[in-house]
């Protein structure tokens, strides 16, 4: 996938970083001032309303020519100067224009995934905003290499993103991942949050609703009602004691609504003493190995 978009990343260059940025006629007092103080030009036409259009895009189209068409001239204003010259002047490009200033942003500061991941979080956040501002259609391929190479790169990492962030995460990658990725991520995940039945137990209500969320995310074939057998199996069932605790309304309710998940060693009696058997119903109710998908 890092190579695909790396692919996708050069043809962009190769399209717009010549031929993109064409010299426009502009003020001569705009050639005279720096970097910084085209930003102060760009706040007084934004601020200027409709009547400035016109010279809000020919502003646009000479930031992209002095500045995008040079990587090292595109960094020396802040992503977030960027970010807010796009929130800015947006609305009164062409679309030609936006497509020479995704191309020269992510030339400058997103060319290769170890770029993407040294950057800044409020860099990176102010690059997606800037770019998305600019009607880039492929973010969900900076968010994937940004998650990729930051977030899960260990189980403890992976935990310590929480289960909220995750959700955010693969909401935004999803969209540029392959079907490889998705198991990848997929698989990283599983065993970090519920690699056993005993890590699904020991998870909250929440967080285990916002894992099974995640997975399905990645793999629409997850099977999330037998991750929820499972987990309520560890909860409630590991020993005739804590079944015993949960009721015979409970365990009625929970059987009736989930037999039809169970796998068929989850029904089956005996096997190495793993089954507990219902009190007073004598239905066995088997541990079994995590199943995701």
């Amino acid at each position: 996938m890092a190579a695909a978009v790396a692919v996708l990343l050069g043809l962009c260059g190769s399209a717009w970083g010549a031929g993109g940025f064409t010299e426009p006629t502009v003020p001569s007092e705009w050639r005279e001032k720096s970097p910084g103080q085209l930003m102060d030009v760009a706040r007084e036409l934004s601020a200027a309303g409709e009547s400035k259009a016109a010279d809000r895009s020919l502003l646009a189209q000479y930031l992209g020519y002095r500045l995008l068409s040079d990587p090292s001239q595109a960094r020396s204003l802040s992503l977030g100067t960027w970010s807010d010259l796009t929130g800015r002047l947006d609305q009164d490009m062409t679309a030609e224009q936006k497509a020479s200033w995704r191309a020269g942003l992510r030339s400058a500061f997103a060319g290769t995934q170890e770029a993407v991941c040294g950057l800044a979080e409020k860099d990176f956040l102010s690059l997606t905003y800037a770019l998305r501002s600019a009607e880039d259609e492929a973010i969900a391929s900076l968010w994937f290499w940004r998650i990729d190479g930051t977030c899960l790169t260990d189980a403890a990492t992976i935990r310590g993103q929480g289960v909220t962030k995750w959700r955010q995460y693969v909401q935004s990658s999803v969209g540029g991942m392959s079907e490889a990725d998705c198991r990848k991520w997929h698989a990283a995940l599983t065993a970090a949050f519920i690699a056993t039945p005993e890590a699904m137990a020991a998870l909250s209500d929440e967080d285990f609703a916002g894992v099974t969320n995640v997975l399905r995310g990645l793999v629409k074939t997850t099977d999330f009602r037998a991750l929820i057998v499972t987990r309520m199996t560890a909860q409630g069932m590991a020993t005739v004691e804590s079944a015993r605790a949960l009721g015979i309304q409970e365990l009625q309710r929970r059987v009736a609504t989930y037999s039809t998940d169970m796998p068929e060693e989850m029904k089956a009696c005996g096997g190495r003493g793993c089954v507990r058997r219902l009190p007073r119903t004598g239905r066995p109710w088997r541990r079994w190995r995590t199943r995701t998908s």
